[in-house]
């Protein structure tokens, strides 16, 4: 494991190698789609001692497509625009050998302290990042839905500050 503090960098100053990795690791763990990583506001990197990463997330900067969709035609928001977080909490991935050992927890901690006031959302279907996130205080909004490829419903969090 690392004792090491997850390293949080905006994507710009990030190489080619440390996006492709922070990809490969996202990818890796079946979570939403990579390719808009390097569009994000803030990357975090947790590395092993041997320089490997072992757990990653971000601060993702939505279009406002996207945004529209989640809020109101799956989670069932009456709630005007201007009013949602305009940053989400994703790409969250944490290699299989390193599970279970509050890595997840400690990205989540790292990006919320770069970002203390700024209201989040996050999306998820997941039981342990549900844990991770009603622990740094978000809530749910609105109603879980199901995607189209079946799997287990999403719901809408949402920290305000």
């Amino acid at each position: 494991m690392t004792d090491l503090p997850p390293v949080l960098m905006h994507p710009s100053l990030c190489s080619v190698a440390e996006i492709n990795a922070f990809q490969s690791l996202v990818r890796a763990n079946g979570q939403a789609s990579a390719a808009r990583v390097p569009a994000s506001e803030l990357l975090a990197f947790l590395h092993n001692g041997d320089g490997q990463l072992i757990a990653a997330g971000a601060i993702k900067n939505p279009a406002p497509g996207y945004q529209q969709r989640v809020f109101t035609a799956c989670a069932g928001l009456t709630t005007a625009p201007g009013t949602w977080p305009a940053h989400e909490v994703g790409f969250f991935s944490v290699a299989r050998d390193y599970q279970g050992k509050g890595l997840g927890r400690r990205i989540l901690q790292a990006l919320i302290n770069e970002m203390p006031h700024t209201p989040l959302f996050a999306t998820t279907r997941t039981p342990g990042m549900e844990r991770l996130l009603e622990g740094q205080g978000f809530v749910v909004a609105g109603k879980r839905w199901v995607t189209v490829s079946g799997q287990a419903p999403l719901a809408l969090y949402m920290r305000s500050v």
